[in-house]
């Protein structure tokens, strides 16, 4: 049987076709490795990065970076955009300005930490990238749904590397920062864009995609906030991994927000009640080893040296120390200011009182008292300034308990798991049908 030169012709075409739609996208996901590649990269050397930036130019300029490359990537975006629709504004296109002010808002709001303004951006063209990706090989509705879940995958896992690394902070913020990220370069290509290819009815294999990549994201954040200290030194020892144990900060730390009328609020991973009997029992202990500890000048090292998984009590008794001793040296500096050194001393006499009230023991065997003269002194200039709260511990996680997060996500992960299975017999029976 001859094959007509038209017929002939089209088959070439569509062969032509499928080529060029592969290598578009293979050439999408390689460049969402490639950047994920960039950001992982980065994670060793970030630290110092920043502190030479910060030394030589100002921590500020990680700020404008952000604008800058807001500014950019959403102006592009805008210009495809009017260029897709025949050179002419439509409504639709004032979503990308509307993201570009939320990018700005939130940056500006990171003004005490402007380095962190970065995983606004980071992510953000992480976003895109895996919609245009994702839209390749699954071209729905859904694909804007499966970027948001797989951005918030490697924004934890990044996370988590962050923990591993030397010098680098675990932040459960930032985990939430890089999913904002993320969903902000959705959004902006999505309500502002919105591709023609990306508007079809979600089919069936796209939704067991979104329950495996959201089965992914909750296994992702259980496993930061599951583990607690406790686990974490049983990772230590299962692995060998000893630096777990003095590393500045751990993945998930559940405690108490303690309003104590008299001082003001402080949070602990204890009640109050709990802390008094502990130091009770071990305030000749604790306080002996606060004495004879040679790294009280300097928290990063003092959290380095006794960690919450290697002693909770004994850790949270020293910060408190340092932040008084602290406060308590820098106020001669501030004299001169009434209103900063009433602030300064609100903080060395409040930090004192927790101290005085919840670690007496451990307070006077350490030989760190202070004298009833300077208490004095204290207490009158922080009269001047009433509001305290203690930033020690305050990172603890206090609106929920572990127990409830692994009920709800133990659900939330049963009912993918269902979900998932019930779409994949729906998918063999069409399939048996079919055939």
């Amino acid at each position: 049987m001859k094959v007509s030169p038209a017929v002939r012709v089209r088959v070439t075409s569509d062969q032509k076709l499928r080529a060029l739609v592969d290598r578009r996208r293979k050439i999408l996901w390689i460049a969402v490795f490639l950047w994920t590649a960039v950001i992982y990269l980065t994670i060793p050397v970030a630290r110092r990065v920043q502190t030479f930036i910060g030394e030589h130019w100002g921590r500020q300029q990680f700020q404008y970076v952000v604008y800058m490359g807001i500014t950019l990537g959403l102006g592009g975006m805008l210009l495809v955009a009017v260029r897709s629709s025949w050179g002419r504004l439509r409504p639709r296109h004032a979503w990308i300005a509307v993201v570009g002010l939320v990018y700005y808002r939130l940056a500006s709001g990171l003004r005490l930490s402007p380095e962190e303004a970065i995983h606004f951006l980071e992510y953000g063209v992480l976003g895109v990238l895996l919609v245009l990706a994702f839209g390749r090989t699954h071209p729905n509705r859904a694909a804007y749904a499966a970027a948001l879940l797989a951005g918030t995958v490697l924004g934890t896992f990044d996370e988590i590397l962050q923990w591993l690394a030397p010098r680098r902070f675990w932040d459960l913020r930032d985990i939430a920062m890089n999913a904002v990220g993320v969903a902000l370069g959705v959004a902006a290509l999505g309500l502002g864009l919105r591709p023609d290819g990306l508007r079809a009815a979600v089919r069936l294999p796209t939704w067991r995609l979104l329950c495996r990549l959201g089965w992914a994201a909750v296994v992702g954040l259980l496993f930061c906030l599951v583990s607690t200290p406790d686990l974490i030194a049983r990772y230590a020892q299962w692995t060998g991994l000893k630096f777990l144990l003095h590393s500045e900060s751990m993945l998930a730390e559940y405690g108490c927000r303690i309003v104590d009328p008299e001082i003001g609020i402080f949070y602990s991973r204890f009640a109050p009640e709990r802390l008094r009997a502990m130091d009770r029992e071990r305030g000749r202990e604790t306080g002996r080893a606060l004495r004879e500890c040679r790294v009280l000048g300097s928290s990063s090292r003092f959290r380095k040296a006794v960690s919450a998984a290697v002693d909770p009590f004994l850790h949270e008794a020293g910060l408190h120390l340092i932040r008084r001793n602290y406060y308590l040296s820098v106020l001669p500096e501030h004299r001169a200011d009434s209103a900063d050194a009433a602030f300064h001393a609100r903080v060395a006499w409040s930090e004192n009182r927790i101290l005085e009230k919840y670690f007496p023991e451990t307070l006077r065997y350490s030989g760190r008292a202070l004298p009833e003269i300077q208490l004095r002194e204290l207490e009158h200039l922080a009269s001047g300034w009433r509001d305290f709260e203690s930033i020690v511990s305050n990172h603890l996680i206090t609106f929920f308990s572990r127990r409830q997060v692994v009920l709800v996500g133990g659900a939330i992960l049963a009912f993918l798991l269902a979900a998932d299975m019930v779409l994949g017999r729906v998918a063999r029976k069409s399939a048996g049908r079919g055939a």
